[in-house]
């Protein structure tokens, strides 16, 4: 066999992750208003060339995206502790 069947949690794990990650990131991009934000953003630092403003909305996107992720992945931990933590508890009392 070519893996161990003690990596395929973490793996699967990691790639959940990463596809929520993935999922957050397509979201924003698709339902944050590029538009609205360019001229929010314009009328006050006054004009904007187009790759400027592209790395500023695609960092802040980023951004946003990492921040949603990480949350994401703090509630799902503390989730799975305190259910695995609950379950540990039953079996032992």
């Amino acid at each position: 066999m070519f893996f161990n069947i003690q990596y395929v949690k973490p793996m699967l794990t990691w790639l959940i992750f990463t596809a929520s990650a993935v999922a957050i990131y397509c979201g924003l991009f698709a339902y944050s208003p590029e538009r609205e934000l360019y001229i929010w953003y314009s009328e006050r630092k006054g004009f904007v060339e187009e790759n400027v403003w592209v790395d500023i909305y695609m960092s802040t996107l980023l951004a946003l995206t990492v921040l949603l992720n990480s949350i994401f992945i703090l509630i799902t931990t503390l989730v799975y502790k305190k259910l695995t933590r609950k379950k540990f508890d039953d079996k032992a009392g």
